[in-house]
């Protein structure tokens, strides 16, 4: 268990629960049952990412035993890169589910497209053939998907309209998040 613990990153979740935390501080209503389902999206997501980056750079040979940060797991040999690749989809999973309840209550089309944009790009930080992480865009995405559209977005599920406080803190939370990914 403690193998999988390390492989979710746990000091790098806070960057998924403080933008759901500044979000539904920035929204004008608080909906219990909405904050605790946008932060199963935003920790699913993130433990998903995190799982998919170790797999996809575990298989490509990126991630060698003796690189520096926290270990990963399949280039440790400490799980099969099928079983990170499952541990990712049941996390992703998770989140998919939590936002479709999230989708269902307020704008399904705008909440599923979002939905949609994040699982491609958690899949493409360091899959698919052209993985954006390389191309130096990583800070780019992390600052769109972990600041403005985690806080906007938690905002939005709690009043459906996002005000003017969700976009500005979002962008200060998206600047920090750069800064764990730096």
């Amino acid at each position: 268990m403690n193998v999988w613990v390390t492989g979710a990153r746990p000091r790098t979740l806070g960057a998924g629960v403080v933008p759901v935390l500044v979000g539904a501080a920035a929204a004008d209503s608080f909906i219990p049952w909405r904050f605790v389902a946008a932060l199963i999206v935003a920790l699913g997501l993130q433990v998903g990412v995190n799982y998919a980056n170790d797999f996809f750079d575990g298989i490509r040979g990126v991630d060698a035993p003796g690189r520096l940060g926290p270990p990963r797991l399949v280039a440790t040999g400490a799980a099969s890169p099928r079983a990170v690749l499952i541990a990712a989809l049941v996390a992703i999973g998770a989140a998919g589910f939590a936002g479709l309840a999230l989708a269902l209550v307020t704008e399904p089309v705008l909440i599923l497209f979002v939905g949609a944009l994040a699982l491609v790009a958690a899949f493409a930080y360091s899959g698919g053939p052209r993985p954006y992480a390389g191309l130096g865009l990583g800070e780019v995405m992390v600052f769109l998907f972990f600041g403005l559209m985690a806080t906007c977005g938690t905002a939005f599920v709690m009043d459906e309209r996002v005000p003017a406080a969700a976009w500005w803190c979002g962008s200060v939370v998206g600047f920090l998040a750069v800064a764990i990914l730096v």
